[in-house]
């Protein structure tokens, strides 16, 4: 029974892997255009977020 849990376990993950390698991340927008003074921009959906600034 361990044995069986141990391969099933196994299989899942060799299967989770070849999947991400599969999908290669694309940034939405370059990293230098991501940082500018007003903003941030997310690389993973490309939404605009307000950066703070210490007084």
């Amino acid at each position: 029974m361990i044995g069986q849990v141990h391969a099933a376990l196994k299989g899942t993950v060799g299967a989770s892997v070849s999947a991400e390698e599969a999908e290669a991340l694309k940034p939405a927008v370059s990293i230098r255009k991501s940082v500018t003074p007003g903003y941030i921009i997310c690389l993973e959906n490309g939404k605009k977020f307000k950066s703070l600034k210490r007084p």
